[in-house]
């Protein structure tokens, strides 16, 4: 689940004080889809390109999808899921929206 990230803008959240120490930075990978990055106090915790939980190596093509996965992994570490899983039916919820 951990990656190393490529050349990718990046883009930090603006809802940090909800987050509780945590906070995010969408990527925007050179393909034009989305994944993002979780940091606990200032330090990379997760880097994550791709969708979680299915196979390939697809992100999500619109950057309100990474932004709701972004937030419940970050919800499953906070309740002390780690390292934190995605299933597909997790990930099918949030594309379906």
């Amino acid at each position: 689940m951990f990656l190393i990230a490529c050349k990718q803008k990046q883009e930090k959240n603006q809802d940090a004080s909800n987050l509780e120490g945590f906070y995010y930075e969408i990527l925007t990978n050179s393909d034009g889809t989305y994944g993002y990055t979780i940091f606990k106090e200032k330090k990379p915790l997760i880097i994550q390109e791709f969708r979680p939980g299915v196979k390939g190596t697809l992100g999500f093509v619109k950057r309100r999808h990474a932004v709701d996965v972004v937030k419940l992994v970050i919800s499953k570490i906070k309740d002390g899921e780690f390292p934190p899983t995605v299933v597909k039916e997790e990930i099918d919820s949030i594309l379906a929206k």
